[in-house]
Parts: structure tokens; sequence; C-alpha cells
């Protein structure tokens, strides 16, 4: 399924949002309640949500002046790959619910601007059809308690012409995201009437939702007992994933894969949020994180990303 180019109009309106927080704005007026939280939530408490900007905040940036900022480079390179910024889109599952065809247009985005793209493990497009439109993309990977549906979901991602696999080790138990049951997003997906009276204040995404109807795991389709509905599918997936976790499960795979291999969790990774405007939002968001980039970099007197390091950072008294 082609991804619309955005109009005209909504170009001109992503190009009113002056931050990520614009953007962040616009989405949670377009969403329901019910499927904001679940792009914005995490687990339990969110304490974690509260706390990793908040770390970020503490470190200040030390500018150093009279340099030569005339030519500013983000280039970096990763995996031998280079990269026009060193920042990507990070996975994101059942995107399919937040705009209809969203993995696609997102990997569209990320290979026109250079940046790396990780299709989520929980997509609703196919390796396939990604790895055709966006060439470069990261396939994040949930290992599968079926050991012939992992044999297979490696084979075609591999044949597709994915070179960097990232395995999500943070996820060993299904996690209590307690903003989601609160909110209704939880199986058997059963919106309640109040639910449904909010979500009818939205009438963009519900006319989106009531044209195109629940988006299908591609991925996880061929492995499914047929028929099956989309909302079905969903529980079939969560049968098979999160499956047994340890280092056994690394050397299994890295026995298959021949590519690069990411365990993701390891250490903390940041959130890209995007919703609002579709195409036309994220490339604003991309834009935007680029440009306040070479804005700092160039205020601190560095003039190339790579160059970035400790004499750049103010060190606390002690």
């Amino acid at each position: 399924m082609r991804t619309p180019t955005p109009s005209a109009k909504t170009a001109r309106q992503a190009q009113r949002c002056l931050s990520v927080g614009d953007l962040q704005a616009r989405a949670r007026r377009y969403l329901p309640r019910v499927i904001y939280d679940y792009l914005e939530g995490g687990a339990d408490d969110e304490e974690c949500l509260a706390e990793n900007p908040a770390r970020l905040r503490r470190h200040k940036l030390r500018p150093r002046y009279l340099v030569d900022i005339s030519n500013r480079s983000q280039r970096v390179s990763v995996f031998g790959r280079d990269y026009r910024a060193p920042f990507g889109i990070s996975p994101m599952g059942m995107l399919g619910m937040v705009r209809q065809g969203g993995d696609l247009m997102l990997a569209r985005v990320a290979a026109q601007s250079g940046i790396p793209f990780i299709l989520s493990g929980a997509c609703n497009a196919s390796v396939e059809s990604v790895a055709r439109d966006a060439p470069g993309s990261w396939l994040q990977f949930y290992p599968c308690k079926d050991l012939a549906i992992e044999r297979d979901m490696l084979a075609r991602a591999a044949g597709a012409g994915i070179g960097t696999l990232v395995v999500a080790v943070d996820v060993p138990l299904h996690s209590k995201r307690e903003r989601n049951i609160r909110s209704g997003w939880v199986r058997p997906y059963k919106p309640s009437a109040a639910v449904i009276l909010e979500a009818l204040r939205h009438p963009a995404w519900v006319a989106r939702y009531l044209r195109h109807g629940i988006p299908v795991m591609e991925n996880f389709l061929p492995y499914a007992p047929a028929p099956i509905s989309a909302r079905a599918l969903t529980g079939f997936y969560a049968s098979q994933v999160p499956a047994a976790h340890g280092w056994p499960m690394v050397e299994r795979l890295r026995r298959q894969w021949r590519g690069q291999l990411v365990l993701k969790g390891i250490l903390a990774a940041e959130d890209a949020r995007l919703a609002a405007f579709g195409a036309a939002g994220a490339q604003r968001a991309v834009d935007i994180l680029r440009g306040e980039l070479d804005l700092t970099l160039g205020q601190i007197g560095c003039p190339d990303v790579r160059e970035l390091g400790p004499r750049f950072l103010w060190q606390a008294g002690p």
C-alpha cells in the first residue's frame, strides 16, 4: 500500500510547528485518548518517562568560541553506513493504529532524510515492504517461542536485504502498562462506551479507522492459522512473544544471523515521539531536530558532531 503524499495544506500546517513539542500537542488532539496513551505511555507508574529527560537536562553545554563554524557536519557512520544525522526513528509497535500505513511512512521519511529507521517487531507492515521502500532499514526482533517461525522470519529479513537485527532483550515478560489498562487498551480489545464516545471527538482518526479497520500484523500473518481476523492475529502474536531469554538465545540468533546484531535494552534508549500530520509531521520532526542540533553545534563551537566530548560539558564542582 502506498502512503499518500502530504497535501500542500498539511505540509503548511506542519511547518507551523516550531518544536517536537508542538507536533506532540497536535498528535494529542488528533488521536483518541486510548490510542495516544498507548503511544505515549510507559510501564507501571512511568517514573522512567520522567527521569530520562530530567537526567539529560542536568548536562550543561560549555561553548567554545572563536571557532570556524561556517561548515558544520552532523554526519556519522554506524556499521559502515553513513548517516546525515546522529539520531534515528525507534521502533513503535502497532503503529497502524496511530495512522494507517505508519510503518512505511516513517521508513520512507527516514530513508529520504538519511537517518536510521528500526521497524518494530510488532509492526503492521511486512519486513519485505519496508526493505523495498526504504533500503537500509533495521529490524527489531523478538525471539519467538516457535523456533520454526523465528528461523523463517530471520530468513525473510535477510532475503529482503535487512542488514541490522535489533534483538529486544528488555522485554522478558509483558510489562504492566497502567495507563493502557485504565484507558481500555488491553486484550481482548473491546472498547467501552466511554472510550467510543471520547474517540468520536477525534473525527479525522475515526474516519481513517472506519475506512481501513484494524491494521493487520503482516509479518505474522503467514504463521497464524487461516482464516484469522486482524484482532485474533494480535493474540497469536502475543502467544509467541516474549520467548525465554538468556545468552543461549543470543548465541542461537548469532549463528543464524550473518548481518549486524544489536542487543536492545543493555543500555537505555531514547524514545521518538511522532504522530501528527503523517509524513509531513514526521519529516518536520526530523528537520526540527537536525536544525536544533546544527544550531547547537554552531553555538558551542563544534563544527563536526564527531568531535563532541567531555570538553564541551560544564564540569560540576566538588
